[in-house]
């Protein structure tokens, strides 16, 4: 990602190799550095592609630093179950323009 992109960021959620979707959980927790969203409310699904998605404003990738980024989901499951763990790391790439359009 470039700092100053505005986006939604796909994340592809698995347990034991199957996808997880909204009919499966209570709860889904997204993290991305310091920034977290939660779903329902801030988070969407995208059922075609089977992503969840993370929005992201301008400036609040322009506010990553350079560099690695991680990740990090916990999913409460309809059953109560609360399961966490680490996601792929984001590459942030340094902008050279700072202004937000």
């Amino acid at each position: 990602m470039m700092q100053g992109d505005a986006y939604a960021v796909p994340f592809v959620i698995r347990q034991g190799g199957t996808a997880v979707t909204p009919q499966m959980v209570a709860a889904v927790e997204l993290t991305i550095g310091t920034l977290s969203r939660v779903w329902p409310g801030e988070v969407s699904y995208d059922d075609k592609k089977g992503q969840w998605l993370f929005p992201l404003t301008q400036e609040q990738t322009m506010a990553f630093a350079e560099g690695k980024v991680p990740t990090q989901v916990r999913v409460k499951f309809v059953d109560d179950r609360v399961v966490g763990a680490q996601g792929g790391a984001i590459n942030v790439v340094e902008s050279a323009s700072k202004g937000v359009i």
